[in-house]
């Protein structure tokens, strides 16, 4: 984390960062540091209250994966 703190200057592309509220390994802080550093209009920042740090792999995952692929196929404009 303190790497990417310190290396990461500006975001410069589309991006979604998804985080889960059970995540015990990336604070809700750092998360929204990456997050001003995204400097492209075209940016979300989706909490999930039910999922951890391994979010793909938690069972219930369906809205991440239905939040991506919209993301995807609308370039983040929602």
């Amino acid at each position: 984390i303190r790497y990417v703190n310190e290396k990461t200057i500006e975001i410069k592309c589309p991006s979604f960062i998804a985080w889960g509220r059970l995540d015990q390994v990336i604070p809700l802080g750092s998360v929204k540091f990456l997050y001003d550093l995204c400097t492209n209009e075209q940016k979300i920042l989706k909490k999930y209250d039910d999922l951890s740090h391994l979010l793909l792999l938690s069972p219930n995952c369906d809205e991440l994966v239905q939040d991506i692929e919209k993301f995807l196929v609308e370039g983040g404009n929602s």
